[in-house]
């Protein structure tokens, strides 16, 4: 294995951890469905599922699905308010079992605080971003299918369009920009996907600490 390949091999996996405090669907990738080929939700590994129940407790899992489709629900439809606050009212729970400073309690107020910011946005730009939020279904939906070069593309959408309304410091545009790396090194353009994994890593570093 040359010495090159086990820098790229770092590089991916250093992306993919800082991922993690990129939104609420980490905090909840065990308990949350993702959108499938047909839109549906598919659920997540049972193994996955099993030890963030034990880790949380079954009922707060159950609630935290819930919780999931409402805000999905919200956030395409652009009530960013309501959804801010049902994401809001989860962080003292979530806190409650792993600590207040717990990187995935810290994930879950970021993204409440976010639903906060995008109240604030003129309607105009609050409506593009619940679009938005609909073209994902539409980016997994490819991605699923193995188009991934057609995800490339929704995925370009999706991080232009969040960098321009939301700036290029909001979560939601760096875990844009995470995804469309992840989904070029899929299409075998791996000095792209490099670079832009190189060039995100200490900007993730510097917004989420």
């Amino acid at each position: 294995m040359t010495t090159g390949f086990l820098r790229w091999k770092c590089l991916v996996i250093a992306g993919a951890v800082c991922a993690g405090f990129l939104q609420v669907a980490v905090v909840l990738s065990a308990v949350e469905p993702s959108p499938g080929t047909d839109g549906t939700l598919v659920a997540p590994p049972a193994g996955l599922a099993k030890s963030w129940q034990t880790l949380v407790g079954e009922d707060l899992v159950s609630r935290l699905r819930r919780l999931s489709r409402e805000v999905l629900e919200l956030e395409s439809r652009g009530e960013f308010a309501a959804a801010g606050e049902k994401v809001a009212q989860y962080v003292p729970l979530l806190s409650a079992k792993l600590g207040p400073d717990h990187w995935q309690t810290v994930a879950l107020r970021v993204k409440a605080d976010g639903f906060r910011r995008c109240v604030s946005l003129p309607t105009e730009q609050q409506q593009e971003l619940a679009q938005l939020k609909r073209r994902e279904v539409l980016l997994f939906r490819y991605n699923q299918a193995g188009r991934s070069d057609l995800a490339v593309r929704e995925c370009e959408v999706l991080w232009e369009t969040r960098k321009r309304i939301l700036g290029p410091d909001h979560p939601d545009t760096l875990k844009a920009r995470h995804e469309l790396a992840g989904l070029l090194l899929r299409t075998g353009a791996r000095d792209e996907a490099m670079t832009l994994f190189r060039d995100l890593l200490p900007d993730k570093i510097r917004v989420l600490g």
